[in-house]
């Protein structure tokens, strides 16, 4: 049995005495909010930009949030077990336990959310322990849920309404050190103003969703800081780094009017889960390259695959996305890494049909057949 780590030395956190006083109830302003970086630059191996693609893992869309990749000493798993610690001064507002029934052998993880001050929240998910502090504040069941994605099965249990003051420097659990689990998830929603646009964003505002507030999580670190973080952006072990500004990456690379962006399943079309969606986007590390990022329901040989090629500029063969809109073609996608072809053809300003067929090439002619796939906006 994997013991966690706890740290037991002087009480690094004071919880209010008063859990209606939640959240940090001051005002932003204009100086950096963090000043240390949550891992130590030693234990990172690279740091994965906003936008990252994991259909197998219920990532569908680009991911609000960058990854912390963690060094593995021995090369074998897990990673290294590593201090986590808080990035600047902040306000702990709720912790989540999500168990992984679907792993054996099943263990937990955490996310824990902090307000540096008012409309901000700074979130880390994949916290493998949480220090002794933080433990005895989430006492009893919370309220839980159970849910699936990614064919994996989770219990998910929150702890809201905290009001515990932190301070920058402080370590308040670890990362790593459990199979499976080899980065540190760090997300920001900054709803002070929109941050991000898309095609139907009242569909996002209707769900409560914070994509539209998601943003770079290092931007409102102090300069230097913020500079070593930017130069460990790409792959999750360092190379290649991404060079194409913004370095950090991209939550939304939704095109109004074009193909581009995040399709939702027309016969199930809530938010979440991702499953049944697919996304027409570019790659996070190297966003020359084009991606279909497919959900459950295109075609069950695609399910919860990336499916990468280098987009044209002209023809109608693997054209790229934002090139394509609702002419009345139907563009052909040859994918090296299959032994089909996808069809794609936007049949107004916010519907896409789509279709995967056994073929070694894109003929000079094709169609559609009854397996084809309705996507919407």
């Amino acid at each position: 049995m994997r013991i966690f780590y706890f740290l037991v030395a002087i009480s690094l956190f004071q919880v209010a005495c008063s859990s209606k006083d939640k959240g940090s109830s001051s005002s932003c302003g204009d100086e950096p909010l963090f000043t240390v970086s949550p891992l130590a630059d030693s234990d990172i191996t690279g740091i994965v930009p906003l936008g990252n693609l994991n259909p197998g893992g219920g990532h569908i869309f680009p991911t609000d949030h960058i990854y912390f990749y963690i060094k593995d000493s021995d090369g074998e798993e897990p990673v290294d077990e590593v201090d986590v610690k808080i990035p600047g001064d902040a306000v702990i507002t709720k912790i989540a336990a999500k168990t992984h029934l679907s792993a054996d052998p099943v263990f937990v993880d955490y996310r824990v959310t902090m307000e540096p001050c008012d409309d901000y929240e700074l979130y880390f998910s994949h916290v493998q322990s949480l220090s002794a502090e933080l433990s005895a504040q989430i006492t009893g069941s919370g309220d839980c849920s159970t849910y699936a994605t990614g064919g994996q099965d989770y219990q998910y249990c929150r702890y809201e309404n905290l009001s515990i003051s932190v301070k920058a420097g402080d370590v308040f659990g670890t990362a790593g050190g459990t199979v499976g689990q080899a980065a540190l998830d760090l997300g920001v929603y900054d709803s002070r103003q929109k941050q991000n646009t898309f095609a139907n964003e009242e569909r996002l505002e209707e769900e409560e969703s914070n994509l539209l507030y998601a943003k770079c999580p290092i931007d409102d670190f102090e300069s230097t800081v913020k500079a070593q973080l930017e130069n460990r952006f790409g792959d999750y072990d360092g190379s290649p780094l991404r060079t194409v500004e913004p370095v950090c990456g991209e939550v939304s690379q939704d095109e109004i009017g074009t193909a581009q962006g995040i399709w939702f399943f027309k016969s199930d079309d809530s938010l979440s889960p991702e499953d049944p969606h697919i996304a027409l986007v570019h790659n996070n590390v190297d966003p020359t390259i084009a991606v279909f990022s497919v959900g459950t329901e295109l075609a069950s040989a695609l399910s919860g695959s990336t499916l990468e090629f280098t987009p044209e500029a002209s023809g109608l063969v693997d054209r790229e996305f934002s090139d394509v809109t609702d002419d009345g073609n139907i563009y052909c996608y040859t994918i090296p890494t299959t032994e089909g072809v996808v069809l794609l053809q936007m049949t107004s300003s916010t519907e896409i049909d789509l279709e995967y067929q056994a073929s070694t090439e894109c003929s000079d002619s094709y169609s559609f057949t009854s397996a084809k796939v309705s996507y919407i906006r």
